[in-house]
């Protein structure tokens, strides 16, 4: 049965489903980290918890997350995680041994989804211990925060405020009517084995250009969607003065990010997007980078938009940023289309400060220009040459990726 709706502040809401206010705090520093370069940082998120681990995602099929997450509730700390029923193209086959690890360890889980759920879907990146909110663009599996694949963005901070907030956020979607304990799902779901869901089982050889770093900012403000996220971060884009980049796998050609930030160029705002080129978007990025270019020229505007090139430091573009003016970066899981902002639950975090901001940006100066490795000083010729071979013939033979329709 699809529960009722109800009407607040001129948009219609699920039953049940939260409307809240943008909240914010101050901050002293924050931990700012990019993947594949920084598995360790959301490990090491879950090895702190003292008290209460929350973990939300859209998937999860890592064993090794898996594992912290019983290690946390075998030294007695609340553990309890919630995830997506219904990925677009199935569950992935791993997630049913990664649920058995969960239920044998003594660890909560259930999933959000179904007929007339609340959201379309739980598609959020988070993990809550104790006072420290960690938020990412990236999954929970070997290929997202295991850095086997991916280039993503994420954000450690911690602040007692935006960590109730955001575990009031957790709590309102995991005690929802349209929630299932983990032993009836799996008991009930059809999991899919294929090759999109398969991954190398060692990291590959992805060297760290980017350490994570512990910057000081002035203050964080906690986005959630489909709540506030969207009008906030239109706020932010129409603010901007001198800059803004953006990165993101792809972009819905209507959707009202990407107006907001064509304004910003009319008005003199230097622009650059960068897409994802992976197999599973690069037509549909290739069409709107020419309709972008397009209109940049015939309007003189600053506008450049490219797609990711070929690159040894991650296999695809994940990340879901922004960096507005040098002095705000966004860090979250929504993509740039209609159906992230106005039907999934989405978490972002806005990292208000100049440190912050010229960190996410230096690395999106890195992967628009595409820089070369720069090999650690002591690596010999033959080792170089051997890594290169290593790496031509894993292009040629691995593929990483998910389904064209996956929300990711």
């Amino acid at each position: 049965m699809v529960p009722k709706t109800d009407r607040t502040d001129g948009q219609w809401w699920p039953r049940d489903a939260t409307c809240l206010p943008v909240t914010s705090a101050e901050v002293d520093e924050i931990t700012s980290f990019v993947l594949p370069d920084a598995p360790n940082v959301p490990r090491e998120t879950l090895q702190s918890a003292d008290k209460r681990l929350l973990l939300a995602g859209y998937t999860i099929t890592s064993e090794a997350i898996a594992a912290e997450l019983v290690a946390a509730a075998e030294r007695g700390v609340d553990v309890v995680v919630l995830f997506e029923a219904s990925p677009v193209g199935g569950t992935p086959a791993p997630t049913e041994d990664v649920l058995e690890t969960l239920e044998n360890g003594n660890v909560e889980v259930r999933v959000i989804g179904g007929e007339g759920a609340r959201y379309r879907y739980h598609h959020p990146k988070y993990a809550i211990a104790d006072d420290q909110i960690l938020v990412t663009s990236e999954n929970w599996k070997p290929a997202g925060v295991g850095g086997q694949s991916s280039r993503g963005w994420g954000v450690r901070l911690e602040d007692e405020a935006l960590a109730a907030d955001l575990a009031r956020v957790f709590r309102a979607d995991f005690e929802g009517w349209d929630t299932t304990r983990a032993t009836a799902y799996r008991a009930n779901t059809s999991f899919v084995d294929g090759e999109n869901h398969a991954v190398s089982s060692a990291r590959p050889a992805f060297l760290t250009t980017h350490e994570p770093k512990t910057v000081p900012v002035e203050s964080a403000e906690l986005l959630v969607a489909p709540d506030n996220a969207d009008h906030r971060l239109q706020d932010l884009l129409a603010a901007a003065n001198s800059e803004i980049l953006v990165v993101q796998p792809s972009i819905a050609a209507d959707v009202s990010l990407l107006e907001a930030t064509i304004d910003a160029a009319r008005r003199g705002v230097d622009v650059r997007i960068l897409l994802g080129s992976a197999w599973y978007n690069d037509r549909e990025n290739e069409a709107l980078v020419d309709d972008l270019e397009r209109l940049g020229a015939d309007d003189d505007i600053p506008l450049e938009v490219r797609l990711v090139e070929d690159t040894d430091r991650f296999e695809k573009i994940h990340a879901k940023g922004i960096v507005i003016d040098r002095e705000v970066a966004v860090v979250g899981s929504a993509n740039w289309n209609t159906n992230s902002l106005e039907n999934n639950r989405e978490v972002l975090v806005a990292l208000h400060g100049e440190q912050v901001a010229n960190y996410y940006a230096t690395v999106f100066e890195a992967d628009w220009s595409g820089d070369a490795w720069r090999f650690p000083i002591g690596i010999t010729v033959p080792v170089i040459i051997a890594l290169a071979l290593a790496a031509l013939v894993g292009r040629r033979y691995v593929r990483f990726g998910d389904p064209p329709s996956n929300p990711r």
